[in-house]
């Protein structure tokens, strides 16, 4: 799908997949200077700053991120639009909160550590956060008629009871004219208030969607049922893992034509890497939850 690159949540450079000393150093030297507190997740909006808290120490594990506002680290994530997990929050040395960095395994399979807070500083935006059973029961889609929405909910401020999902948000269901509030969890205290979409700007989300071509992963651990090391898959559709994390698996075809679903994001988890991205619609940058 689509996102628009302004409206989502922000959650680091290194050429290669491993943390050179010196950022690591400098990393956990700012960290202890920090103040202690609660793992926040900042969501801005149209002039709007925002905090949402979790008392859950892994909260944001399994989200699907793309680079956000400070993001200074060239292409280690393949490019503005492409997709990556969130697998673990904090990294070595990073154990007491306020932990404000994050491990992201990209779908290019490029795995590093990035500042999610960290003087102020926010690598990532969030561009779907149903991995972790987020749902607004008996909410319906406009768009599309879904009788629940998973993940995050786009309400029309100016009609009564008129909501749409990620998905039909991006492909511009509704009037693009009409104000939205941007809803992160079912509970009302959070939501946010986004720009208009017709004043905004899209952006191509790419990576493991339908149609993608991937080999095994950092988190491959089912042997030789991919056909062997190098063997490169299709990607048929994204799936529901179980009934309490939504879009967070990924079914594949392999060359031998065995059919299997992987991991892509279920408990931090990552089974595959991508080959060849393939385009998953737009997001609208400046109205996607800013990770931190």
């Amino acid at each position: 799908g689509n996102y628009y690159k302004s409206h989502l949540p922000v959650v680091g450079k290194m050429k290669d997949e491993t943390i050179k000393d010196e950022f690591a150093e400098n990393f956990l030297q700012s960290f202890h200077r920090a103040a202690m507190g609660h793992l926040l997740v900042n969501m801005l909006g149209e002039g709007i700053s925002a905090m949402m808290s979790s008392d859950s120490s892994d909260y944001g594990v399994g989200f699907r991120v793309v680079r956000g506002p400070d993001w200074k680290w060239e292409n280690q994530d393949g490019g503005e639009g492409f997709l990556g997990t969130i697998t673990e929050i904090g990294g070595p040395g990073l154990t007491q909160p306020p932990i404000k960095g994050v491990n992201v395994i990209w779908d290019n399979g490029c795995k590093n550590l990035y500042r999610a807070g960290l003087e102020e500083k926010f690598d990532l935006r969030v561009y779907d956060i149903a991995s972790d059973g987020t749902q607004h029961e008996s909410v319906k889609c406009d768009g599309c008629s879904a009788e629940t929405i998973r993940g995050i909910r786009w309400k029309c401020s100016e009609c009564q009871n008129s909501n749409l999902c990620s998905q039909c948000y991006s492909n511009d269901k509704h009037d693009v004219n009409h104000q939205f509030l941007r809803y992160d969890s079912p509970e009302p205290k959070k939501i946010f208030k986004v720009p208009k979409r017709s004043e905004s700007q899209k952006v191509q989300a790419m990576g493991i969607f339908p149609g993608a071509s991937v080999s095994r992963g950092r988190d491959w651990k089912w042997g030789g049922q991919d056909g062997g090391e190098g063997s490169v898959g299709r990607v048929l559709s994204l799936e529901d893992t179980g009934n309490s994390s939504y879009r967070s698996s990924a079914s594949v075809q392999w060359p031998s034509g065995s059919k299997n679903v992987y991991r892509l994001g279920h408990r931090g988890n990552v089974d595959l890497k991508c080959t060849k991205a393939t385009p998953g619609g737009f997001y609208y940058r400046n109205h996607m939850p800013i990770f931190g």
